[in-house]
C-alpha cells in the first residue's frame, strides 16, 4: 500500500515536486489520473477511476472551472476531504485525510520520508527556509496561470 495517493490531471508539473521529494526520501506514492480532457469521464474520489454508467448517476455533478469544461463527477467523500474540490488532490492511505495544494502535498511527502532522510524538519529555521522557497513558487505558479489564461 502506498503512503500517499495523488489524483490529478497528467502530466501536471505541480506534482513533480512531490514525486521528487518521494524519490529523495524513499516514500511510496500512487498517482492516478489522466489527461485534463479525460477527467470529465472520471469519478473524482480517493478511488479515482474512469466512470461507469451507474456511477454517473451516483456522483455529484459539479461544473468544471479553471481548465475544465462541462460537468465533473465528484463523490461526497472527495468534496469533504478537499474543500476547494480541485486537483492535485492527495489522500492518506485509507482515504480518510485529504491534502490539497501542491506545496502542502510536497510537505506531506517530505514528512513521510523524514525517518529515512531527515532533510526537511532538522530544525524550525531550516524547515521555514524551505517553506519560503515553496511559498514563493506559489506566486510564480499563479502568475504563469494568469499569463496562460487559466486564472
Amino acid at each position: 500500500m502506498s503512503q500517499l495517493r495523488i489524483f490529478s490531471y497528467l502530466p501536471n508539473p505541480r506534482i513533480w515536486k512531490a514525486t521528487i521529494a518521494a524519490r529523495l526520501n524513499g516514500v511510496d506514492l500512487e498517482i492516478r489520473g489522466s489527461a485534463p480532457k479525460e477527467l470529465q469521464s472520471w469519478l473524482w474520489d480517493f478511488d479515482a477511476h474512469p466512470l461507469s454508467a451507474d456511477e454517473r448517476t451516483g456522483s455529484q455533478e459539479v461544473p468544471g472551472r479553471v481548465g475544465f469544461k462541462g460537468a465533473l463527477h465528484k463523490t461526497a467523500a472527495f468534496l469533504q476531504a478537499h474543500p476547494f474540490a480541485t486537483v492535485p488532490a492527495a489522500f492518506s492511505p485509507h482515504g480518510t485525510v485529504g491534502i490539497f495544494e501542491s506545496n502542502s502535498i510536497m510537505r506531506a511527502v517530505a514528512r513521510l520520508g523524514e525517518s529515512k532522510a531527515p532533510r526537511y524538519l532538522r530544525d524550525p529555521y531550516e524547515a521555514s527556509r524551505i517553506d519560503s522557497f515553496l511559498d514563493a513558487s506559489l506566486v510564480f505558479a499563479r502568475d504563469s496561470d494568469l499569463l496562460a489564461g487559466a486564472g
